[in-house]
């Protein structure tokens, strides 16, 4: 039986620890518009919403990777605005798929990248 790895119940950004919580569907008014939303990176309070029902699980690992790169931005202490046409988040949306892509297709930098001289 091959494992699967599971989408973890948490993850760090720069030293700081973001839930991950997982819901049927995410809703969310922003400007007096109601939006459901596939994800939302909350750095304030240090969680990372996603819709995991009626996505497939490749799709899931994007929005996944997409989130965590918004919490990325946010620590990094980019510029950040929830309007979701902004420059931010379209960037991101192209970005995402490619970073998952390059991940996936290259193990072998992706194990170099992970070394360290940590004792």
């Amino acid at each position: 039986m091959k494992y699967v790895p599971q989408m973890p119940r948490s993850v760090k950004v720069m030293g700081q620890r973001f839930t991950i919580e997982k819901y049927a569907h995410i809703n969310e008014e922003i400007d007096g518009h109601n939006f459901n939303l596939l994800g939302h990176a909350d750095s304030d309070e240090q969680k990372i919403r996603l819709t995991t029902d009626g996505i497939g699980d490749d799709r899931k690992r994007e929005v996944f990777l997409h989130e965590n790169l918004h919490a990325m931005v946010n620590v990094a202490g980019l510029p950040r605005d929830i309007l979701i046409d902004d420059k931010d988040e379209a960037a991101i949306k192209r970005l995402a798929p490619i970073l998952l892509l390059w991940l996936r297709d290259n193990p072998r930098a992706v194990a170099y990248l992970m070394e360290s001289n940590r004792l």
